[in-house]
C-alpha cells in the first residue's frame, strides 16, 4: 500500500501540525525521513525538534492521496496551502527534476576549489566543525538509544543478518 506515488503528511500527535510531502515511492521516501529524524540529521528542524524532544511516536506518518506521478509537485501545493500552520519550511513547493548537468570544465574547477579548501589547516577545519554539528547532549541520547536497541537480542539477530553473517548473534561473543 504505501509504494505509491502521492502526498503524505507527518502529523505531530501533540500539536496537530502537519509536514506535507510528495514523492513517487512514499515508502521508501518515508524511509528516509525516518533514518535522518533517528540519525538527528532531518532537513527539517521542526519535525528533528518534535522528534526528539516527544520521541518518535509523538510523529505519525498517513497518506493523504494517491496519484499519478506527473500530478504529485501540484498536488502537494494544494494540500500545503490548504494547511494553516504546516510544519514545512517553505510555502511553495520547489520541484527538481533530477541532476543538474554540469560540464567537465566546471566539474575541474569545483574539484580544484574543493581540494584547495581541504588542504588550508584552518578551512580543513571549519569544514570539519561544520559537518557535526551534534552537541554532546546530542551525541549521548543516540549512543544510549543505539545501546539500548542493541541490548535487544533480535535487533541484534535481525542486524546480523542484514550484513549477511548466517550466524544469530550469541551472547560473549
Amino acid at each position: 500500500m504505501w509504494a505509491v506515488a502521492g502526498v503524505y503528511a507527518i502529523v505531530h500527535v501533540v500539536s496537530g501540525r502537519r509536514y506535507i510531502g510528495s514523492s513517487k515511492n512514499i515508502k521508501e521516501r518515508m524511509s528516509v525521513h525516518a533514518k535522518d529524524l533517528r540519525t538527528g540529521k532531518h532537513h527539517n528542524g521542526h519535525l528533528q525538534r518534535f522528534f526528539d524532544s516527544d520521541g518518535p511516536s509523538s510523529l505519525i506518518a498517513t497518506i493523504i492521496e494517491t496519484c499519478d506521478k506527473e500530478e504529485i509537485f501540484s498536488r502537494e501545493q494544494q494540500w500545503l496551502d490548504l494547511e494553516r500552520q504546516p510544519l514545512n519550511t517553505r510555502s511553495k513547493v520547489i520541484y527538481l527534476p533530477g541532476p543538474i548537468p554540469i560540464s567537465i570544465e566546471r566539474r575541474q574547477e569545483i574539484g580544484r576549489r574543493n581540494a584547495a579548501l581541504w588542504t588550508d589547516p584552518v578551512k580543513r577545519q571549519d569544514l570539519l566543525n561544520a559537518r557535526s554539528p551534534q552537541t554532546p547532549e546530542r551525541r549521548l541520547q543516540v549512543s544510549e538509544t543505539f545501546k539500548k536497541a542493541w541490548a535487544d537480542p533480535s535487533y541484534r539477530d535481525k542486524m546480523s543478518k542484514r550484513k549477511g553473517h548466517t550466524q544469530p548473534h550469541r551472547e560473549g561473543e
